[in-house]
């Protein structure tokens, strides 16, 4: 084998070739097809990061939100044992009001009751005054008769109010 000029002219064009065809058709779509899918990577990765970032955000909100209900949770339950007890205190209020309104008619009923016997008893004392006295003028009664009525006329006039 011997090295001519064309030869090595020609290895050489046919070397550049090859590079030249290779770079065109396999390196370049290849490198290309590499750098997309590194930066579909690096968006993906990216993506995940931020989706991580509001997933934390998220998150964060959703504990200030859950929190803020329980506080409002507190203040409504508080408000309404607030409200449970002024109702509480209106109803007592209303039940001792009643009471002594219920006390003060019975009080006032067992005046009245207590007035009606005892002007019972003045009609029956005068009744019975008019008797004693009719006994006496006829003289049907003897001194201790009339000592008697008269003790008990006495006796039931000391027990008057």
């Amino acid at each position: 084998m011997t090295l001519e000029l064309p030869s090595i002219i020609a290895a050489i064009f046919n070397f550049a070739l090859l590079v030249f065809l290779l770079t065109k058709f396999l390196y370049k779509p290849t490198l290309k097809m590499l750098d997309e899918r590194k930066a579909g990577i690096n968006k993906a990765l990216d993506d995940a990061e931020e989706a991580r970032k509001e997933v934390a955000a998220t998150n964060d909100t959703i504990r200030a939100n859950l929190l803020e209900a329980r506080k409002n949770a507190q203040a409504i339950v508080a408000d309404a044992q607030k409200q449970g007890e002024q109702v509480k205190d209106e109803i007592i209020r209303e039940a001792k009001a009643q009471s002594q309104a219920l006390t003060e008619q019975a009080r006032i009923k067992i005046e009245q009751e207590k007035e009606q016997a005892v002007a019972e008893l003045k009609n029956q004392l005068a009744e019975l005054t008019v008797m004693l006295t009719e006994k006496v003028l006829e003289g049907g009664l003897s001194e201790d008769q009339q000592k008697r009525l008269m003790d008990k006329f006495i006796k039931e006039v000391g027990e008057l109010p």
